[in-house]
């Protein structure tokens, strides 16, 4: 990984994690439906004094998940593991990751912690699961197109 390298997926952290930072709460608010934008939880905003500091937290939260995200990449060309332990390590990287941030933030409301976790878990690993039967999935197509040029050449 060279200098270069690590800038850039800093910087790709940096941007992702403020779109998502606002993007999260501009979802949010139309699901209400009230007319008002709810940049971040009440309870996040108390604890913070005002919202302006809320929001400084969330985003800062969003870009340090979006910069470990970037990094959690990386587990994928570690040749020693095994590709199991990959996917549990990548697995556990960003969802861990993702709930230090979702507790720091309080995406969640009220006593309904162990529920909102419990769905998160069923969400994130639903959508881990997807991801890599459409990747799987994708590299078959691409092996078996790359075995047919190499079978017509010969």
């Amino acid at each position: 990984m060279t200098v270069k390298n690590i800038i850039s997926h800093v910087y790709a952290g940096i941007l992702k994690g403020f779109a998502l930072s606002m993007t999260i709460p501009l979802i949010i608010s139309v699901i209400k439906g009230d007319g008002i934008f709810h940049p971040v939880s009440p309870e996040l905003t108390s604890i913070m004094k005002n919202e302006i500091n809320a929001v400084l937290l969330q985003i800062v939260m969003c870009v340090l998940l979006e910069v470990i995200y970037e990094f959690s990449n990386y587990i994928w060309q570690i040749e020693r593991l095994n590709i199991i332990f990959q996917c549990i390590l990548d697995f556990l990287t960003r969802f861990i990751s993702f709930l230090g941030c979702m507790i720091v933030c309080h995406w969640y409301s009220g006593n309904n912690f162990f529920k909102t976790v419990y769905i998160s878990v069923s969400i994130f690993l639903l959508v881990y699961i997807l991801i890599a039967v459409f990747q799987i999935n994708f590299y078959r197509i691409k092996i078996k197109q790359i075995n047919e040029k190499i079978s017509k050449k010969t």
